[in-house]
C-alpha cells in the first residue's frame, strides 16, 4: 500500500507593516518609535538640524556610539532607536527607495537651514516615490492644535498653516498635533488613520 505524504502545515509569520519616523529630536524620535513598534516595524530617521550635527550623528551611528555625537551624549538609550540619518533631499529619496515603507510619520519643523528638510518635504517625496504609502505629519506648531482659531494665530503660525494646508491638498497627508510633552505621545489616532488609509487604498 502506497503511503501518502504527511500533510505539512506551513505557519505563516505575520510581517508588521514598516513605518519610517522622521524627527530632528533624538528623544522625541525614540518616544514615537517605542510607542509605535508594538504595531509596526519601526525605523527611526534622524534629521540633524545642521551640518555639524549631521557629521557627528553619522559618525556616532557608524560606530554605534552616541558619545561621538556631542548633542546626544546623555541619550544613549534614545539614540539606539536611530536607524538612519538624512541631511538632504538626495539622501531622503535614496532612503525611501531602499526601505519602501508602508507608512511614514514626520515631524514638521525639522531642518530649516543648511539645506532645509521639513516635514512637508518628506511628505512630498513620499507622495512622489511611494504614492501608496500612508503619510502623516506630527507637529507641535500652534497652527495644528485642534482648538486653534485662525484669528488667534501669530503671523508665523498663520504662514505655517497656509503651507501645511497647501501641501496636504497636493500630497495627500494628514496633520496630527503633538502633545506638549513628547513622552505622552498617544499613537492610537495615527495608527487608526494609517489603518483607514490602507483600507481605502485596497478598495480603490
Amino acid at each position: 500500500m502506497e503511503q501518502l505524504p504527511t500533510p505539512q502545515t506551513v505557519e505563516r509569520i505575520r510581517v508588521k507593516p514598516r513605518v519610517l519616523v522622521f524627527d530632528d529630536s533624538v528623544e522625541q524620535l525614540a518616544s514615537y518609535c517605542i510607542k509605535l513598534r508594538h504595531t509596526y516595524d519601526v525605523e527611526g530617521v534622524l534629521v540633524p538640524s545642521n551640518e555639524r550635527h549631521y557629521a557627528a550623528v553619522q559618525t556616532a551611528l557608524a560606530q554605534n556610539d552616541c558619545t561621538q555625537a556631542e548633542h546626544v551624549r546623555a541619550q544613549a538609550s534614545a539614540f539606539g532607536q536611530v536607524r538612519h540619518v538624512v541631511g538632504n533631499q538626495a539622501e531622503l529619496h535614496a532612503l525611501l527607495k531602499a526601505r519602501k515603507p508602508d507608512f511614514v510619520l514626520s515631524d514638521y519643523q525639522m531642518r530649516q537651514t543648511d539645506g532645509p528638510l521639513m516635514g512637508i518635504d518628506v511628505m512630498h517625496a513620499v507622495a512622489e516615490l511611494l504614492p501608496n504609502a500612508g503619510r502623516a505629519v506630527h507637529t507641535g506648531s500652534g497652527c495644528a492644535m485642534p482648538d486653534s482659531k485662525v484669528s488667534d494665530l501669530s503671523a508665523h503660525e498663520f504662514e505655517d498653516r497656509m503651507k501645511l494646508v497647501k501641501a496636504m491638498r497636493e500630497d495627500g497627508f494628514k496633520v496630527f498635533a503633538k502633545s506638549p510633552y513628547h513622552h505622552n505621545f498617544d499613537p492610537k489616532p495615527i495608527e487608526a488613520y494609517f489603518t483607514q488609509s490602507a483600507a481605502a487604498r485596497t478598495i480603490s
